[in-house]
């Protein structure tokens, strides 16, 4: 579950999460799964009256580790399709290593 942030920002507005708890909802990686995980962020972002939803995702051990790279770079596509011109931002960190 989200490890809470409210030393940074005590309103709650900021939240942090394992990699494992938004990307493995079920057993296994879910595109789908995790795609309703970040529309209904959003809409409950909106609801509260905020422009929008931001996330930052550092996914270099975990495309080494957990999903295969190819698999990763296909969520980006299928991702691209429901983000594209939307309220929601995502910013996707890589180690080149």
């Amino acid at each position: 579950g989200p490890i809470p942030a409210s030393d940074f920002c005590p309103n709650g507005r900021i939240t942090i999460e394992k990699f494992q708890s938004m990307y493995f909802k079920e057993k296994e990686f879910s595109m789908e799964s995790t795609i309703k995980l970040y529309l209904d962020f959003t809409k409950q972002a909106l609801e509260e009256g905020y422009s929008g939803a931001r996330t930052f995702v550092e996914v270099s051990s975990s495309i080494k580790e957990l999903i295969k790279e190819n698999v990763f770079l296909e969520w980006e596509k299928f991702g691209d399709k429901y983000f594209h011109n939307s309220n929601f931002q995502a910013v996707c960190a890589y180690d080149k290593k």
